[in-house]
């Protein structure tokens, strides 16, 4: 089994793609949205056993994608808490504040 924490970012980041076009698009993979490193990324965690990834058969292959990807427990797991640790990281640097916010930050400019 492959060890999650040696995965680069760039392999975290498919993981996430990946999770997003399993749940969002029934499994299909848009290819033109990866590179030659995301496919052989994507048979190297084929190979592991974390993801099943392969073609769809050419008479239903579409514009939104020839390939296919299904997600193991693995993954599911280890993606949870990489878009966790995203969230965080985006919120934390977020450009806007809520009207709580607002409303504190001006109270304490009025004293």
């Amino acid at each position: 089994m492959i060890e999650f924490e040696k995965l680069t970012n760039g392999q975290g980041s498919l993981l996430m793609y990946l999770e997003t076009r399993a749940v969002d698009f029934a499994g299909r993979v848009n290819g033109p949205h990866m590179n030659a490193d995301d496919f052989a990324d994507a048979a190297l965690l084929d190979k592991e056993g974390v993801i099943k990834f392969g073609r769809i058969c050419s008479n239903h292959v579409t514009s939104d994608g020839a390939n296919w990807v299904e997600l193991l427990d693995p993954a599911w797991e280890y993606v949870a808490k990489l878009r966790r640790a995203k969230a965080v990281r985006m919120f934390t640097a977020r450009q806007w504040m809520s009207t709580a916010e607002k409303r504190a930050a001006e109270m304490e400019d009025a004293e």
